[in-house]
């Protein structure tokens, strides 16, 4: 069991708390359409009607049928893509593809390459585009005048192409990764208020990245109709990583959400860790219920979410965990005491034999702090 100093950043203690919660929370959507923009020399859309693949490369013509920034002299595109890391079966497939290609410079004179753009699927061709509407956008309900930035073209070209192709809406997460812009809120309006369960995850999931007001009433309204979508995990991941909201009244609608949630669910275990995380006064007598479950994780999260209040621990962030700052236990308090510092949290982990003392410490430290409730 290790604690940390709560009177300096620690640094070195604790490394892998904050290491597997960045993995844990971290779900690889796909490169974002910001990195994508940013390291094309050309972004197009168009069609591909066939390809050959062999061992170390995939090779085709690319028909161009827009260019959305940068120069293509001329159309097709010759393709040439390197596969590296998997075993493959060569020869020439003839199948139609079309979407949003991001071109760089080839390895030879007078081809092109592409930049993987879903690195989930990053060993099929499937990986080297994302999907566009066959017909433009403003068409359809992704309307969009002329003049918007380009960002924002891409992400409701993607958004108008995976809902026209029938894909997999969680592509739209990857895509408008690191982006928050009106473009971006109104996609995600439009994916929380549809009919289809995967879409309203997506939609919720996207608003927890971005802090929107309201997500977790939003959250608990649908909670219903969505919780048997496995794209939850997107929710999970975004309220783990990245909801910080300390409003009292949305820290209460959390807890309360969570309270009526089976132990097993991702989603609870990741409110859980949330409101550790901010540990607010709203926060306390849900993870302090916490401590009289059978549940180790739930135990976990309970002492360290009363230890860091207690101990003046600044809320936890992905920023600050890989800083370690979050550890810096400085902030005015009248609860921080020796036996609050000495009973600081545990790890993951954490054999029961050691556990069960901080459980009951922090126990009677809730139990004799009625203030608090």
């Amino acid at each position: 069991m290790r604690r940390p100093d709560l009177s300096i950043p620690c640094r070195g203690r604790g490394i892998g708390v904050g290491v597997l919660w960045l993995v844990s929370c971290s779900v690889l959507h796909g490169a974002g359409l910001p990195y994508l923009a940013s390291h094309a020399s050309a972004i197009v859309v168009g069609s591909v009607d066939g390809r050959t693949e062999g061992p170390t490369e995939v090779s085709f013509s690319l028909n161009v049928v827009e260019v959305l920034s940068g120069v293509v002299p001329g159309s097709p595109a010759k393709v040439v893509h390197p596969w590296t890391g998997v075993v493959r079966r060569t020869g020439t497939t003839q199948q139609s593809l079309y979407g949003i290609w991001f071109l760089t410079s080839g390895a030879s004179q007078g081809t092109w390459d592409v930049l993987t753009a879903r690195p989930l699927a990053v060993h099929t061709v499937f990986g080297l585009f994302l999907p566009a509407p066959v017909s433009s956008p403003t068409a359809g309900p992704y309307t969009y005048p002329q003049g918007t930035p380009l960002l924002d073209r891409l992400a409701y070209q993607v958004a108008a192409g995976v809902q026209s192709g029938n894909e997999d809406p969680e592509i739209i997460l990857g895509a408008i990764e690191g982006m928050d812009s009106p473009a971006v809120r109104s996609i995600l309006d439009r994916c929380s208020a549809s009919n289809r369960p995967a879409y309203q995850v997506v939609g919720i999931a996207g608003r927890l990245e971005r802090n929107v007001p309201g997500v977790i009433e939003q959250l608990s309204q649908s909670w219903p109709t969505i919780k048997d979508n496995p794209l939850t995990r997107d929710i999970a991941s975004a309220l783990k990583s990245s909801w910080r909201d300390a409003t009292p009244a949305n820290v209460q609608a959390l807890a309360s959400f969570a309270s009526v949630i089976p132990r097993t669910d991702r989603v609870r275990q990741a409110a859980a860790w949330t409101l550790a995380a901010i540990h607010s006064k709203e926060a306390l007598p849900f993870l302090a219920s916490l401590l009289s479950g059978s549940d180790s994780y739930e135990q976990e999260q309970g002492v360290n979410g009363l230890a860091a209040f207690a101990n003046g621990c600044p809320m936890r962030t992905s920023d600050n965990v890989i800083t370690m700052s979050y550890l810096k236990c400085d902030q005015p308090t009248p609860y921080r005491s020796a036996d609050t510092v000495n009973n600081f949290a545990f790890r993951s982990g954490t054999p029961d034999l050691q556990r069960a003392p901080l459980v009951s410490f922090w126990q009677q430290w809730w139990l004799s702090h009625p203030e608090l409730r």
